[in-house]
């Protein structure tokens, strides 16, 4: 008895000492983002470091896979950053070969409509302005990377496209994308979507589908028909264009998803009752036995940017344009940071803040918006002219070497954002009453390692990517959570009231 109660009472004596440790024991490093530790000027100091930035590109190695969201549309009225163009390309097609349209027991008697549904997931930019869209058929002698059916295409490729596929030879389908995430009837009001863009395709394309049916019934000599095998499909049906001719704003698209598909809508007659019925083609993003994955692409351009050519030999700047991808970059220096390498210091916070320059009609803030998130890495050019990732702040609770030793070992398992930050945030413009974005990137550790160490003091790179990738390392590609070609701002570069900035807090190391 006498036994136990000493052990409890040793425990609770023990737990008190731990908790009052971990109460007083305060690691400056891991406080939350928008908390800076206190400054006195006695014993800790802080410094606030002037940013030399210059205006770049990002040379863009983004490629798209068939699960990836796509970017369908067009801007023409963004003033600041110019004009997007993006195009979508795909091939839908059966789920098995051979393939009849109508199923076992039913005769197909006749053909109703082909219809187009895109899965419609969002939108960026001026959604007020309908957007014009255009349906082509790629040609079936169209050969070299669109055939390549496992091999990713870069943003800017697009295969060749042949004649206009719209019905009753409309020029054009007019989408309002206000009204895509309203619910949609179809099919004599037996189905219905909603987030689904439905665009009716012509009657010579329809019955071009339809004369390919692999029915040996319906049919005679189906062996010869694309729906027959793969091999034959591709040969006749190379895929389908949709790209943009007006518009305001870029939509986002999901290819793979069940709400895109080629429907074919036709008669049939079962126990002699004809009825209608409708079948379709989708993306095959995998192997399915003899279907082999649909080959896909989204190009992307960007053109007319006021902010090009970036200035050779490079000029300083104080506005900096960041426009996700495929899109812009920085290229930042602080040249104090050398002067920290002389001298003793503990690194409490090291933080990098970017500001949003409001512009000066808030309408285009409202409908241009930035990116959800930013990304910092360092320019190596110690060895070649490349990048590689910050040292310990993307997550300091994984071990990861930038310098790829051991092998794989050159990024975290994921980045903790609460901790590295980059991500959008919002505060009152103190000069203009409105609301602004920022974003503060948390890199003490690595400020730390290079005081301790007395490393080199790489320049920054800050951009706002779709996906990651460091060449010298893996062609494998790290996502990050940007849409694709959403979000632009112009940011405060070397000076001015928006300028970058770096504040510093550290105490000196005493020597006893």
């Amino acid at each position: 008895m006498n036994i136990r109660l000493l052990k409890t009472a040793l425990l609770g004596f023990i737990t008190i000492i731990i908790l009052n440790w971990s109460c007083t024991k305060l690691d400056t490093t891991n406080l939350g983002s928008d908390l800076l530790p206190v400054v006195d000027n006695i014993n800790t100091f802080a410094d606030t470091l002037s940013v030399e930035a210059y205006q770049g590109l990002f040379t863009d190695t983004t490629t798209i896979n068939r699960n990836d969201e796509f970017v369908l549309g067009k801007i023409t009225t963004d003033m600041a950053f110019g004009n997007t163009d993006a195009g979508v390309y795909f091939q839908l097609k059966p789920s098995r070969f051979p393939f009849s349209i109508a199923p076992t027991g039913d005769t197909l008697v006749g053909l109703d409509s082909v219809v187009l549904a895109l899965s419609f997931r969002g939108s960026w930019g001026d959604t007020t302005i309908p957007q014009q869209l255009t349906v082509r058929e790629i040609p079936a002698n169209t050969g070299g990377i669109w055939d390549s059916l496992y091999k990713r295409k870069p943003l800017t490729y697009a295969p060749n496209t042949g004649q206009l596929l719209l019905y009753n030879n409309a020029p054009f389908q007019l989408v309002d994308i206000r009204n895509l995430n309203k619910q949609v009837k179809f099919f004599n009001g037996k189905d219905s979507s909603i987030g689904q863009i439905r665009i009716r395709l012509d009657t010579v394309f329809a019955r071009k589908l339809y004369n390919q049916d692999s029915s040996a019934v319906t049919r005679p000599g189906f062996a010869g028909n694309a729906f027959f095998s793969d091999s034959l499909f591709r040969n006749v049906f190379k895929g389908l264009a949709v790209e943009s001719i007006l518009g305001e704003a870029l939509m986002t698209l999901s290819l793979a998803d069940t709400k895109t598909r080629l429907e074919i809508h036709y008669k049939k007659r079962r126990n002699n009752i004809i009825d209608t019925a409708y079948t379709s083609l989708a993306l095959i993003t995998g192997e399915r036995g003899v279907v082999l994955p649909s080959a896909v692409a989204n190009k992307i351009i960007r053109t007319n940017q006021p902010f090009l050519p970036v200035s050779i030999p490079r000029t300083i700047k104080n506005e900096i344009f960041m426009q996700t991808t495929p899109g812009t970059a920085a290229e930042l220096y602080l040249p104090r940071l050398n002067t920290f390498k002389d001298t003793n210091r503990i690194i409490h916070r090291a933080q990098l803040r970017i500001t949003q320059i409001p512009d000066a009609n808030i309408l285009v803030d409202k409908i241009f918006t930035p990116p959800a998130f930013l990304y910092l890495d360092l320019r190596d050019s110690t060895t070649a002219v490349r990048h590689k990732p910050v040292y310990i702040d993307l997550n300091p609770a994984f071990i990861y070497n930038p310098d790829n030793v051991p092998v794989n070992s050159y990024f975290p398992q994921e980045i903790d954002f609460g901790y590295y930050g980059g991500f959008i945030k919002k505060k009152t413009d103190v000069i203009t009453g409105r609301e602004i974005t920022y974003y503060d990137f948390n890199v003490t550790r690595y400020i730390q390692r290079m005081v301790t160490t007395k490393t080199f003091n790489y320049e920054l790179r800050l951009l706002a990517p779709y996906t990651i990738g460091y060449p010298q390392y893996t062609q494998v590609l790290q996502g990050y959570p940007n849409r694709l070609a959403h979000g632009r701002v112009k940011v405060g570069g070397t000076n001015g009231n928006y300028k970058m900035q770096m504040v510093i807090i550290w105490s000196k190391i005493k020597v006893q």
